[in-house]
C-alpha cells in the first residue's frame, strides 16, 4: 500500500496557481497606466473579442451504493487476508460533454484519514463491475468497484481520478 499523489490534486493545484496569477494580473489594486501609454498591455483589454473558447468537459461521478464492509460475495480473492476487510461501491460515471471520456476502473480510489489511497481492481465481486472504457459523449456507465483495506482503517472518501481534459480552440485559417 503506497501513498500516491493523484493527477486531480496536481491539476487542482495547477488551476489554483493559474487563478491566483490571473487575479494578480487583473486585481483591483493593479497600477494605473502611465499617462503616455494609450493602450492597455496585450491580454488585459476590457472588451476583447475572442477567436474561440474551450471549457472543461461536463463529466460527473456519483456513488449510488456504498458498503463497508461489503455484504455481497467476493469471488477473488476467495477470502480476506488476516487484518483486512472488503469495501464495495456501485458508482455511476456520466459524460455530458461533447468529447469522449477514457478511463480505467482502477481510477476509482478510496482514501483514508492518513491520505493513503486504495485503487479498485484487486478484488472482484458478483455484481456487475465497472468496466474500463472510452465512454462516448452523452453516455453514462454504472458498475461496482471493490477494495481491500486494513481492518482498522478509517476511510474518508471515494474518488474518481478522471483524465485531464484537452483544451482545444480552432483557429481561423488564412489569417
Amino acid at each position: 500500500m503506497t501513498r500516491k499523489i493523484s493527477r486531480r490534486r496536481i491539476t487542482t493545484s495547477s488551476l489554483s496557481a493559474v487563478a491566483l496569477a490571473y487575479a494578480g494580473l487583473h486585481g483591483t489594486d493593479q497600477p494605473a497606466l502611465a499617462q503616455n501609454d494609450a493602450t492597455p498591455p496585450a491580454g488585459q483589454g476590457t472588451n476583447e473579442k475572442l477567436v474561440g473558447e474551450a471549457t472543461a468537459p461536463a463529466w460527473r461521478f456519483a456513488v449510488s451504493i456504498y458498503e463497508d464492509p461489503y455484504r455481497g460475495t467476493v469471488t477473488s480473492p476467495t477470502s480476506s487476508p488476516a487484518g483486512t476487510r472488503f469495501v464495495g461501491a456501485e458508482v455511476i460515471i456520466t459524460n455530458d460533454s461533447d468529447q469522449p471520456l477514457e478511463f480505467r476502473s482502477n481510477s476509482v480510489r478510496l482514501r483514508d484519514t492518513q491520505g493513503f489511497q486504495y485503487a479498485a481492481g484487486d478484488v472482484t465481486g458478483t455484481e456487475p463491475r465497472l468496466v474500463s472504457q472510452n465512454l462516448p459523449s452523452n453516455e453514462r456507465t454504472r458498475g461496482w468497484v471493490w477494495f481491500m483495506v486494513p481492518i482498522d482503517t478509517q476511510l474518508t472518501e471515494i474518488a474518481f481520478d478522471g483524465p485531464p481534459p484537452s483544451f482545444r480552440v480552432a483557429i481561423p485559417s488564412g489569417t
